[in-house]
């Protein structure tokens, strides 16, 4: 006995929609244009001072997260506890280069220390140059795709890129990372979070009173 053969629409939509959950990419549709506008998104720290959640595999830690510009344009990222100790001190140079200052020793480990690099690399949305971007759109959003090693960052807007709606670092089906970047101000969002989606791993920033 074959299936009917709205049995057999309902099926392909059923096997389509599976397919698109797995992998969300796959719908995409590349169009036309360049991505010189989500340039405005990226932040423009000078000195802002944020309340800060971390929270990795079972361990928590608040505190107070400084970014700040430095005079040599690189970025100094330090997370301290509000008694004082420093968790880690990092420094984001312009020339792509990363230095470790300082980290705890519960939390020097390299796995952790990379995580944390390519987390604030995201947040400062470094090393996504405009001109090697390629844009997709799906239904009522736009994506500019950017090319990094084992896989992709994606910057996602509205259509007319005015609104930005999350950054996500992919792999080559799926998200493994998502960026919130909320409530700009003259260039800097006061609320920022980082949600891994393949293990516990997220950052709550929440911008204090300047």
């Amino acid at each position: 006995m074959f299936p009917s053969p709205t049995r057999c629409l309902w099926l392909s939509s059923l096997v389509g929609l599976l397919l698109s959950c797995a992998r969300p990419y796959a719908a995409l549709q590349a169009i036309p244009g360049d991505a010189a506008c989500v340039q405005q998104f990226r932040p423009t720290f000078r000195n802002e001072l944020y309340k800060a959640q971390i929270d990795l595999v079972g361990r928590s830690l608040g505190g107070l997260l400084l970014i700040k510009t430095m005079p040599d344009r690189s970025t100094r990222v330090v997370f301290t506890s509000e008694t004082g100790p420093t968790f880690f001190d990092f420094d984001f140079a312009p020339d792509g280069a990363f230095r470790v200052r300082y980290v705890m020793n519960r939390l020097n480990r390299r796995p952790v220390i990379n995580v944390l690099r390519s987390d604030f690399e995201l947040i400062l949305m470094r090393n996504l140059a405009p001109e090697k971007a390629t844009l997709f759109r799906n239904d009522s959003l736009h994506y500019a795709r950017f090319s990094v090693d084992k896989g992709a960052v994606y910057v996602v807007t509205n259509t007319d890129c005015r609104e930005l709606k999350r950054i996500e670092k992919a792999g080559k089906r799926k998200p493994l990372v998502r960026v919130l970047l909320k409530n700009y101000h003259q260039g800097v969002p006061d609320t920022i979070g980082i949600s891994h989606q393949n293990f516990k791993f997220e950052i709550s920033l929440k911008l204090l009173v300047r």
